[in-house]
């Protein structure tokens, strides 16, 4: 994974020559980092840098290690400098599809930290403790066609479990289509106003 880490690190230091969208988010120009459908065990989360925008990841599974930190998500969309205002966000039109995200016991698969427009499609999150993804501030994050569960239909629920397939802590957001399965505590917290959700199986979470 760390060739993966490196290739976004060239496309925003290589973006950072061209063009810009919204609040000088660099414009990786639609650069798209195809997995083409192999599976990566990692070690530590994937963090893609603050601001940036226009980049796409697809096509393959994600899986945490027995030494990946079970505090953290496998990957990072991450703004730490961001207050969480407008002309803070961090990360515009970034999104994830067709992936495989298996957390193997560590707090979730995706966290998006301050995004705009970023979409969220067509993947599968397994393995998660806190939340398959969690949503922090930003604005229009779109998930859909998506699948979530802490842990296999035919495992038991581990006890005392407090997991929740998708935590938003954010404005404005859209779930649709998606399906988060029994075996998560929780199926969709929202804690702040804005958030549409459509066509949502939570199937007795």
């Amino acid at each position: 994974m760390e060739a993966v880490q490196a290739l976004i690190g060239t496309c925003h230091e290589a973006a950072k020559l061209g063009h810009y969208l919204a609040f000088n988010i660099s414009d990786c120009g639609g650069a798209t980092l195809d997995l083409q459908g192999g599976t990566y065990l990692i070690s530590q989360p994937l963090v893609l840098p603050p601001w940036i925008g226009n980049l796409h990841i697809s096509g393959g599974s994600i899986r945490g290690s027995e030494s990946f930190p079970k505090e953290r998500w496998l990957v990072e969309l991450n703004d730490t400098s961001s207050t969480g205002v407008a002309a803070e966000l961090g990360h515009e039109d970034v999104s994830f599809t067709d992936i495989f995200f298996d957390s193997a016991g560590a707090s979730g698969g995706l966290l998006v930290d301050d995004g705009m427009g970023c979409v969220i499609s067509q993947c599968y999150f397994i393995g998660f403790t806190v939340a398959g993804v969690k949503v922090l501030g930003g604005h229009e994050i779109l998930i859909e066609h998506c699948w979530l569960g802490e842990v296999w239909w035919n495992e038991p629920v581990p006890v005392n479990s407090s997991s929740i397939g998708i935590l938003i802590d954010g404005n404005d957001h859209v779930i649709t289509d998606t399906i988060v399965f029994a075996y998560a505590d929780i199926g969709i917290e929202i804690n702040s106003p804005g958030t549409l959700v459509h066509n949502v199986n939570l199937a007795s979470c």
